[in-house]
């Protein structure tokens, strides 16, 4: 398969369904609209069809290379980020790594956010932590990973709070 080929379906499916009938969206209940999710975050345009293996690999490999961070830089980053959702720097680093953070609304995820600085402070009290507000991490090896954990403990243990 020609690389760029899969993006090129992808677009062309998303046009079909974007082109259908409303009447025909709301039969469907499963549909995009409805779970506020709207498929890939299609940021860059996609390679021309065509592009050599070669110049695939060399830009894969400038690309990872331009995200490697020092300690330093990495904790800076984890510092000024710490607004998570709030903070611009955490969109703008986060969109060149991979990391589990999914932009999805509902009923349960507001019900989660809304609760989760209670389910903290009950989680502090229970284990007699503290639990600290934490930024970005981003991976010491692979610079292309990176997590936003809800919180850390004594810089050793991650937090992620999931209420239902």
């Amino acid at each position: 398969m020609v690389v760029g080929e899969i993006g090129k379906k992808c677009l062309l499916l998303v046009k079909r369904k974007r082109c259908q009938p409303k009447s025909k969206k709301l039969l469907f209940t499963g549909n995009s609209e409805k779970r506020g999710y709207n498929g890939p975050d299609l940021a860059e345009p996609l390679p021309e069809d065509g592009i050599s293996k070669e110049v695939l690999e060399k830009t894969k490999k400038d690309f990872i290379s331009s995200l490697h961070l020092n300690s330093e830089e990495r904790s800076a980053i984890e510092e000024k980020t710490r607004d998570q959702n709030n903070s611009q720097i955490w969109h703008v680093e986060r969109r060149n790594r991979l990391t589990a953070y999914r932009k999805f609304s509902s009923n349960v995820t507001n019900y989660g956010k809304d609760t989760e600085p209670e389910a903290i402070v009950a989680l502090e009290n229970q284990s007699k932590i503290k639990v600290n507000p934490c930024g970005l991490i981003i991976d010491e090896h692979f610079s292309y990973l990176a997590a936003s954990p809800d919180g850390i403990v004594d810089g050793d243990f991650i937090v992620d709070i999931n209420n239902f």
